[in-house]
């Protein structure tokens, strides 16, 4: 039943159950048939990734692991398992000493990744960068780590580098005091606002 809405989550299903079997790499071909033959099913990002993965930890192919996340990346950008497996093949190219490979990766995924692993990969650009002395380029990127994800341990962290600061250094002064109304106010127009209430009165 090809078009069954089923077929997706059965090709998986196989492909587990291949693994468990104990035959890792009909497990991985298997889960590259999927991707092949089913592209436009959305568990066909999820099929690629669990090869990329069993490359990288029970088959220790670091080049067919890194060339499967690849392919990942670029077929299904910004998808939240191509991002998952962008951060895994950048590791894996960094310990391989393979650096422009990483760099391009780390790319991919700052113009493809939401959130704290767009500002991880803006980061950790900014830092490449920096250290084969581009000052101004890892600078520029490093400033992108901070508006991509502000509060996050990387738009910090990428802050702390551009002010000069170690980390975790404690700020040069502390406000306790505040206007517990104004607070309060603030707090409910927030609430209003992120969830439509039309509620009079205190919330």
């Amino acid at each position: 039943y090809p078009n069954d809405p089923n077929v997706g989550e059965a090709w998986l299903d196989q492909g587990r159950t291949i693994y468990w079997s104990g035959d890792t790499v009909s497990a991985v071909n298997h889960y590259s048939q999927f991707a092949a033959n089913y592209p436009s099913l959305p568990q066909a990002a999820e099929a690629l990734w669990r090869g990329g993965y069993l490359y990288t930890h029970d088959l220790a192919n670091t080049e067919f692991a890194l060339s499967t996340f690849e392919t990942l990346g670029n077929s299904y950008p910004g998808n939240e398992w191509a991002q998952d497996g962008l951060l895994i093949a950048a590791t894996l190219a960094l310990e391989s000493n393979q650096l422009e490979r990483a760099a391009n990766i780390y790319s991919q995924l700052a113009n493809t990744g939401t959130g704290e692993n767009q500002a991880l990969a803006f980061h950790w650009l900014g830092r490449l960068y920096l250290q084969l002395g581009q000052d101004q380029l890892g600078r520029e990127l490093l400033g992108g780590a901070a508006t991509a994800d502000p509060t996050s341990y990387y738009g910090l962290r990428a802050n702390d580098i551009l002010l000069g600061q170690e980390p975790f250094t404690p700020p040069s002064s502390y406000q306790f005091e505040f206007d517990e109304g104004l607070a309060i106010a603030e707090a409910e127009q927030w609430l209003r606002n992120t969830f439509g209430i039309q509620q009079e009165g205190a919330l």
